[in-house]
């Protein structure tokens, strides 16, 4: 008979982790603490491919007009800004969605053949995979609509890549240290994603709905600087 795992948080993360980790040992215990070793390890990788994917595409969506001069096409079609603004953000939320909601649906797939192949069955029914099936793709949704905001914002496909990186690798990791508050970049736009799709939430974290509103509330200000700008400057 074969032993029953059932995946405590089978994000894409986990999913796939079976698939690229090491094969599981026979016993039930032992294959459910390597399990989860594999499991915190790799929890946010795949999400974050996925949703970097999306926020860049998300960028050259909103940037990449103004470096090939489509936009003025665009703006002829229809003269209001704000309108079409709107309807890339609208555009690449729900692509983010599609995507988040295809790459679980293939991880999870993808490791319950693995899985079973290493003699242990895994009860999908159980745990969080409805949660995870809501909470990845409304990650990439948002991270798709972060690229429309900051692509919309500086109109230059480079500088808006470099300043995502710039942002995402040094920014947030600098500030809590030179602050000295460790707990900062849970508010900051990387670390809210992360607590969006964290397996459980600890005391002192965010939930998901507080870091949904947060990674909303980071767009809003984006977009709401955007079409201030493009108040001030022209095509």
């Amino acid at each position: 008979m074969l032993p029953t795992l059932p995946l405590p948080h089978p994000d894409a993360g986990e999913l796939c982790a079976a698939v690229v980790g090491p094969v599981l040992p026979g016993g039930g215990e032992e294959a459910a603490a390597e399990l989860a070793g594999i499991n915190t390890a790799v929890r946010h990788r795949p999400r974050l491919v996925v949703g970097a994917t999306v926020l860049l595409l998300g960028i050259l969506a909103a940037a990449a007009e103004h470096g090939h001069r489509t936009v003025v096409t665009a703006r002829l079609q229809e003269p209001r800004a704000g309108r079409l603004l709107g309807a890339k953000l609208l555009s690449l939320a729900v692509l983010g969605l599609a995507v988040g909601v295809a790459g679980e649906a293939v991880a999870l797939v993808a490791s319950a053949i693995t899985l079973t192949q290493h003699h242990v069955a895994v009860q999908v029914t159980t745990g969080d995979v409805a949660r995870v099936f809501v909470v990845v793709p409304l990650a990439v949704g948002l991270q798709g609509a972060l690229g429309v905001a900051i692509g919309a914002l500086l109109r230059n496909t480079a500088a808006a890549v470099g300043v995502t990186l710039v942002w995402a690798f040094v920014v947030e990791g600098v500030l809590p240290v030179v602050l000295r508050r460790p707990n900062l970049s849970t508010w900051l736009p990387s670390g809210a994603l992360d607590e969006l799709t964290a397996a459980r939430t600890a005391p002192g974290t965010l939930g998901v709905g507080v870091a949904t509103l947060l990674v909303l509330g980071y767009a809003s200000v984006l977009v709401a600087g955007t079409v201030t700008a493009d108040r001030r400057r022209q095509l």
